[in-house]
Parts: C-alpha cells; structure tokens; sequence
C-alpha cells in the first residue's frame, strides 16, 4: 500500500483532479504523489504542504521536487520534517473545528 499523499488515474484533459491547500502527513520518506506521468493530463497540485520524517525531497514524475516546481507544477507546495505530536493534533482539532487547550499537565486535550 502506498503512503503517497494523493493517488489518481488519467484524466482527460480539461478534467484534470485537483490537490490543493492540504496537509499531507506520511510515515515513510518516499513518493509524493502516483499518477500517470504519460496521461492525456496531470493532475492540478499547488499550495500543499507535505511532512515526512526526514524532510528530504522525491521524486515526482522522474523530477525532485524542486525539478517538479521549476517546470511549473505544485506551485505554492512546501516540504518539512514531521511536526510535533500535538501540532499535529492540534491541525486535526481545527480541521474538525474541535477547541484545543492544554489541560493541567501541560497535554494537549482535542
């Protein structure tokens, strides 16, 4: 199975899929993105933000990443390493629109 943040076919084109404003968190390094590189379209990528644990660029159609910009595509997209556990709890409580406070401990409590 892949960890690889978004997985689609071939398009036609003008019916491209999108991946935009997201926040991709994956436990291995590796592939970004599995699309077909020699379809009639590539999928529409821009603004995302992609963690992994080493922060270290992929490969994206035979491209780095940087590569992968340069020629136009997934504009706006950054790469990190993995934030920590309650950031990453916190993006969860506001992408459900949970409240989030730190309880007595000092933990953080969705």
């Amino acid at each position: 199975m892949s960890e690889a943040c978004i997985v689609v076919g071939s398009f036609r084109s003008g019916h491209e899929d999108a991946f935009f404003n997201n926040t991709c968190v994956t436990r291995t390094d590796g592939d970004y993105a599995f699309f077909s590189c020699d379809g009639p379209s590539l999928p529409i990528m821009h603004d995302n933000r992609v963690c992994t644990p080493s922060g270290a660029s992929f490969r994206v159609c035979g491209k780095d990443f940087k590569e992968w910009q340069a020629a136009g595509h997934d504009a706006g997209s950054v790469l990190s390493g993995l934030p920590a556990d309650d950031e990453l709890i916190g993006w969860g409580a506001v992408a459900l629109g949970l409240p989030s406070q730190q309880d007595r401990y000092g933990e953080l409590v969705v």
